[in-house]
């Protein structure tokens, strides 16, 4: 059965939670954290002690003690010295940290996406898997790095609010005042860029999808003449997203202006009253430059509150949209039992199966038995739902109702590997990767020997081939295997399905595509491992199939008839009029 999920639920997690997940991602991060924690209390001391010393220099000055002067600058020197090699450390630690988690939380996307339902990635487009994998996690690394600087000049001007306070009480309220004026500006810009930020994220998944598909569809794109036309389409969701990014844009450009007549007026609003404290004798003139040459970094101090603020919203925004993957709460991901079996020999039950798709009925009560060591093929018309039927055995999709035996065992009951490694699979189009011909097949058996893999490919007649290549078996391939015709294809996704040595292999209209010459190499592939294995084949061409020990014919998601080839054409309309069909072509 299909696995529900709680309606409308999220991570939810806000920017401290996020950063507290995302560090456990990074090895011996407990180590790295109280290291910088013990650096950074030592900043504390430091930057507390500077700008009172430092504001002790300038009063010593005007009451011309220069060898205090001397004696105390000196010690502001080695402080700030001693200040500066820890900030080097603290900056390192963090940005091991920051790395160590861009790393990990990278590998916790790559393996939840992986566990990911296929329907959920068919749903939602690749676009916002890769954007997530990409763009998210690089915000949250790069706001490690925020952090680090904002948290290190925050730490280094605590002191300066203490030297004002130690000055004067009034210029120190009104310090604060101020600062938290500029703060209260800063902070309306944050949550108006914020807003139009969350709408830029789902513009750029879907820019991503289209970028991915072009890619992937360039050579029909170039067969159709197609490119003016995917030109324009993508160009709209390209200036969809540079539009958002412009809004971000003005709504900074608004506000600094504001933020910076807000900084003007509070420097003369500060003037103002730090001339009518000395006016009234409230305030020594030393006291009062001391004050004025530190409200600057007191409302640095603020600022940097308020960008630490814009690094919680963008890492809450991007850690979210992470989390909604890697914990489960917005995707649907596979579930498997917990049987383990090393191997299955290939006796597969569906009773009473059905499974839609989209809400829509795909199959419908299906009752099929496929004995071991059989060969079978299952035909019908397009759409009727023979891949559908594949992808169930496999569990690639979840059936709605109804059960899928293997050797007796629930397929619901085995966990992963002992069902997906237990059986081969070759479809239509196999995805060939772009690494080298060799590391392709070791995608299979990660053990297997070298003379293991020439086998495989000795059996599936594509060895020759290999051996003429300029590297042999270590030629790369190419991305989607272009320097393959569609049957050196199929010959090596067959290898590959012959190095796991599974009793059950299915074929997915794995010679629909090829041309006759090509296709009849492949079926000699396909008919040298008959009888010693439970082989399973999807097939529009019916004469390839001729020789199978049954035949199931599908419509419209139903079991309609079974039998040899023989039995199909005397009993089955519907079979013999597919077969009729085909010997015409």
């Amino acid at each position: 059965m299909k696995k529900s999920r709680t309606k409308g639920q999220k991570s939810g997690y806000n920017a401290y939670q996020i950063l507290h997940k995302s560090i456990q991602y990074c090895n011996n991060y407990r180590v790295l954290i109280v290291c910088s924690a013990i650096l950074c209390l030592v900043g504390v001391a430091v930057s507390v002690s500077v700008p009172i010393l430092t504001s002790q220099i300038i009063l010593r000055i005007t009451d011309g003690l220069m060898q205090q002067v001397i004696l105390t600058a000196l010690v502001v020197l080695l402080l700030n010295l001693f200040e500066n090699s820890m900030r080097l450390v603290r900056t390192l630690l963090f940005h091991k940290l920051q790395y160590g988690t861009l790393f990990g939380l990278q590998q916790a996307l790559v393996r939840e996406t992986l566990k990911m339902e296929v329907s959920e990635i068919d749903k939602n487009g690749t676009g916002k898997i890769i954007e997530r994998l990409t763009s998210d996690a690089d915000k949250i690394s790069s706001i490690f790095a925020d952090y680090a600087f904002w948290l290190i000049y925050l730490i280094s001007n605590i002191g300066v609010v203490f030297a004002v306070l130690v000055l004067s009480r009034e210029m120190f309220i009104l310090s604060i005042i101020i600062a938290t004026a500029c703060f209260w500006v800063s902070d309306i810009r944050i949550k108006n860029m914020n807003k139009v930020r969350k709408t830029l994220k789902v513009s750029r998944d879907e820019r991503s999808s289209m970028a991915i598909e072009i890619v992937r569809g360039i050579r029909d794109i170039k067969t159709l003449n197609a490119g003016d036309a995917i030109a324009r389409n993508v160009g709209k969701k390209i200036r969809e997203s540079a539009d958002y990014e412009d809004k971000i844009r003005k709504i900074g450009r608004r506000f600094q202006m504001i933020e910076y007549s807000t900084y003007n007026i509070s420097e003369f609003v500060f003037l103002a009253a730090g001339c009518a404290l000395c006016s009234n004798n409230m305030l020594t003139i030393p006291a009062f430059i001391i004050a004025y040459n530190y409200l600057n970094r007191i409302r640095d101090l603020f600022y940097g509150v308020a960008r630490i603020a814009e690094s919680n919203k963008e890492i809450s925004l991007s850690g979210n949209r992470i989390f909604e993957i890697v914990e489960d709460h917005t995707y649907r991901k596979e579930h498997f039992g917990t049987m383990k079996i090393d191997r299955l020999e290939g006796d597969i039950l569906f009773k009473h199966v059905s499974f839609s798709y989209s809400k829509k009925p795909i199959i419908k009560d299906l009752n099929m038995h496929i004995a071991p060591n059989e060969k079978v093929a299952i035909v019908g018309k397009s759409g009727s739902g023979k891949t559908t039927i594949m992808n169930l055995i496999t569990r690639i999709y979840d059936i709605d109702s109804g059960d899928i035996l293997i050797d007796g065992i629930s397929t619901r009951d085995l966990d992963r590997n002992s069902l997906r490694n237990n059986i081969s699979v070759v479809t239509q189009q196999p995805y060939i990767f772009n690494y080298s011909v060799k590391d392709n097949l070791l995608l299979a058996k990660p053990s297997a020997k070298m003379s293991e893999i020439r086998e495989a490919c000795r059996l599936a007649h594509i060895d020759d081939y290999i051996m003429s290549l300029p590297k042999k078996y270590n030629t790369i391939l190419g991305e989607g295997g272009v320097i393959l015709s569609g049957g050196q294809k199929q010959r090596l996704a067959i290898a590959r399905a012959l190095l796991m040595k599974t009793k059950i292999i299915l074929f997915d209209e794995a010679t629909s595509a090829l041309d006759n010459k090509t296709q009849s190499e492949i079926q000699d592939a396909i008919n040298e491992l008959k009888g010693g294995y439970t082989l399973i084949i999807v097939a529009h061409r019916l004469s390839t199939i001729i020789d199978s020990d049954k035949i199931f014919v599908i419509e419209e998601g139903r079991l309609i008839d079974s039998g040899t080839h023989y039995e199909l054409l005397r009993d089955c309309s519907l079979y013999r009029s597919l077969y009729n069909k085909d010997a015409k072509k």
